[in-house]
């Protein structure tokens, strides 16, 4: 033990007597002295303490989803959260309710009301639940959704209707329309409705709308704009009316010029359900069937054709059916008087009655003759017969009557004709026993007397037509003696009246030949 503090004390004096050559190493001297003077070292300056971490924070964005008008939440990450908790209020102060928790960066409040106004904060949570830090309150307005709109056409004047179901917080609509899908749309229309008709489109244009949903509560609640639909207007349907031409019978459809319309094609069916063909293409409003048959009913619908695109062509029009007619009795036409009133051809028999002689007309079973004393009074069912004959035996001489015929239908009284109407007047009896003879003393002419009348027209040709000869004179006997007179001819006698209206009725011509 002794030896070992020996030891100790001897290193002890060994540091003692080197200590002042090592702080001789180790002086410093100042830069450009010459001295070696020892300058003390400048104090340092004090360290800034290490900045605190910076607090977490969460900036939360709002906006609404342009389809369903709903609000939209979005935020950055948070260092460290699991998940993220949404609040919602219905005033900014009042009690905030949990109403979503997500992993994801976004939520959207689908239980949002459009028109009225949420206030959200959330909330970002650690993995053991704990907040980390919760963002400002930030207000927004639920919006409209978007209408999702469908766009036809309008089957009876091919104009664009759009249609939308109804949006929930919408007061009304408004449409927007352009002519072009990038163009520029302009407001047309306000509506309550869900369906709107552009009355204002153009056959053969197209259009394109979009509609915005206007809400009840506030406009800041207005919806985005709808989907854009594209329609082109097309041509309006014909409005069709269906008659029978008098004299055919036939079925004649007419209508007035479509819009934007070329040419019209017209189908036929024997039933309203059954198969329709096309029986015609014109370029006229006006269309007869001539094919079809009397007593039997067709069905027609008739088709605008554009002039610029099939797409264009209008709807069907909505069908008409007519039965067709007989066609009219016709008494040929032989001339007109100066009051232009037809002349036909009636012949009169001995006894002055007057016999009708027509066509026969297909479809037609028998036929009716009526007589009225008038043109506008009432006429009276005179007979019904199956032939193209009728002789009107009951009326008087001296007087005009009026006359229809009508062609009664074989399968329906539907297809019955028009009436063919004529004016007549029954002629005085023909002139009986007329005689001629030739002497010295010239022609001599006699006759029975007829009784009624107010003379005779004596006429005389090379042939038996009175057409063809010349008039002599008139007499009010019945026997004539005349010098001037010659042989070798045929003789006329015509026995005549003056009505009171200055016409003049007359009996058939009554012939002699004189050698």
């Amino acid at each position: 033990m002794k030896r070992l503090l020996s030891m100790l004390l001897a290193v002890m004096m060994m540091l003692t007597l080197m200590a002042p050559a090592a702080f001789a190493d180790n002086e410093t001297t100042t830069p450009g002295t010459e001295t070696g003077e020892v300058v003390d070292p400048e104090p340092s300056e004090t360290p800034e303490p290490p900045a605190e971490p910076a607090a977490p924070t969460i900036e939360v964005t709002a906006s609404n989803n342009p389809t369903s008008g709903k609000v939209v939440l979005t935020w950055a990450a948070v260092d460290g959260a699991a998940k993220y908790e949404v609040y919602r209020s219905g005033t900014k102060t009042g009690e905030y309710k949990l109403y979503y928790t997500t992993t994801k960066l976004s939520y959207t409040n689908t239980s949002a009301y459009a028109g009225y106004w949420y206030h959200y904060k959330v909330k970002a949570l650690d993995a053991n639940g704990a907040e980390i830090v919760t963002s400002d309150i930030i207000t927004q307005c639920a919006d409209c959704a978007a209408p999702v709109i469908t766009a036809g056409n309008r089957a009876s004047n091919g104009k664009v209707t759009l249609k939308w179901k109804a949006v929930y917080g919408a007061e009304k609509y408004a449409i927007y329309r352009a002519t072009a899908r990038n163009g520029e749309y302009v407001r047309q229309y306000t509506t309550t409705s869900t369906s709107y008709t552009n009355t204002t489109s153009k056959a053969n244009v197209t259009y394109y709308y979009k509609v915005m949903a206007l809400a009840s509560r506030t406009a800041s609640a207005n919806s985005a704009f709808s989907n854009i639909a594209a329609r082109t207007c097309d041509v309006a349907a014909p409005v069709v009316k269906a008659s029978n031409d008098a004299e055919t019978g036939k079925v004649v459809l007419t209508w007035k010029p479509v819009e934007g319309a070329a040419k019209y094609e017209v189908y036929r069916s024997g039933t309203k359900d059954g198969t329709y063909k096309l029986y015609c293409t014109l370029t006229g409003t006006t269309y007869t069937n001539t094919s079809a048959n009397a007593g039997y009913t067709y069905y027609y619908k008739v088709k605008a054709i554009s002039k610029v695109m099939p797409e264009g062509n209008s709807a069907f029009s909505t069908v008409v059916s007519r039965t067709c007619d007989c066609a009219m009795p016709s008494l040929e036409l032989i001339d007109y008087d100066t009051d232009g009133t037809p002349l036909y051809y009636i012949d009169y028999n001995n006894n002055g009655n007057i016999i009708f002689k027509w066509s026969k007309v297909s479809g037609a079973g028998s036929y009716k003759v009526y007589r009225s004393g008038t043109m506008n009074g009432t006429y009276k069912l005179l007979g019904e017969t199956k032939s193209t004959t009728f002789t009107d035996k009951t009326a008087t001489a001296g007087y005009y009557y009026y006359y229809k015929i009508v062609a009664i239908s074989s399968r329906t009284s539907y297809a019955n004709s028009a009436a063919f109407q004529v004016v007549a007047a029954p002629s005085f009896p023909a002139v009986k026993n007329l005689k001629g003879s030739s002497s010295s003393s010239g022609i001599t002419l006699k006759w029975d007397p007829v009784k009624g009348v107010d003379g005779y027209i004596i006429a005389m040709g090379s042939s038996k037509d009175i057409d063809k000869m010349k008039g002599v004179y008139t007499v009010e006997d019945t026997k004539v003696t005349d010098s001037r007179l010659s042989s070798g001819y045929w003789y006329a006698v015509i026995a005549y009246k003056y009505r009171s209206d200055g016409n003049v009725i007359t009996s058939v011509p009554s012939y002699v030949f004189v050698k």
